[in-house]
């Protein structure tokens, strides 16, 4: 058999679809896991996280108008706040819904 220059050309072409295909359906079988959702530590599915203005909003309507700071960690927000006496908190706050899950005193 004689090899030519287009039976190597063609060789690599055919070799190099065969790895893109192997490469797309691998990643295609893959693609699921990032879309399952995961507990986090608020015990809750994480899904899209509403905005610190809507987290701060929530903060405030549940009776802490005075926040000090809010941080994302894990799927979640936590915050420091204080109440209208002034009494300060720290909160973990459901990243998706705004719901307070935990406040401990934090005087």
């Amino acid at each position: 058999m004689r090899i030519t220059r287009s039976t190597v050309t063609g060789f690599v072409i055919a070799a190099s679809l065969a790895v893109a295909g192997t490469a797309i359906a691998s990643s295609s079988s893959h693609s699921g896991q990032g879309s399952k959702h995961h507990t986090s530590k608020c015990g809750v599915s994480a899904g899209p996280a509403l905005s610190l203005s809507e987290i701060a909003a929530k903060i405030e309507a549940a009776g802490y108008p005075l926040i000090k700071e809010i941080e994302r960690e894990n799927g979640c927000f936590e915050a420091e706040a204080r109440d209208s006496t002034g009494k300060q908190v720290e909160m973990l706050i459901n990243a998706s819904t705004g719901e307070i899950v935990r406040i401990k005193d934090d005087d």
